[in-house]
């Protein structure tokens, strides 16, 4: 898939405009997404869905790429 141009981890508007991106392009069929990031990114999906689970519940925010890779590693 193409990235979401003109957005980073800075804000949480980015990250709002990024997970409705996300949202429309994917979530069709999709019951649940798991989206790793670095920390500024998980701690930011993270708030927005526990201030909008509702609209956010196929949300699963991981931490850290560097803690991802290590973790999916030590389970193959």
């Amino acid at each position: 898939m193409q990235p979401v141009l003109d957005v980073d981890t800075a804000s949480y508007d980015d990250i709002y405009k990024s997970l409705q991106a996300i949202k429309q392009a994917i979530l069709h069929g999709t019951e649940m997404i798991l989206l790793v990031g670095d920390q500024q990114t998980y701690e930011r999906l993270f708030h927005l869905k526990s201030k909008r689970n509702a609209s956010h519940r196929w949300l699963i925010p991981l931490p850290g790429e560097w803690h991802y890779v290590v973790r999916v590693r030590t389970l193959f």
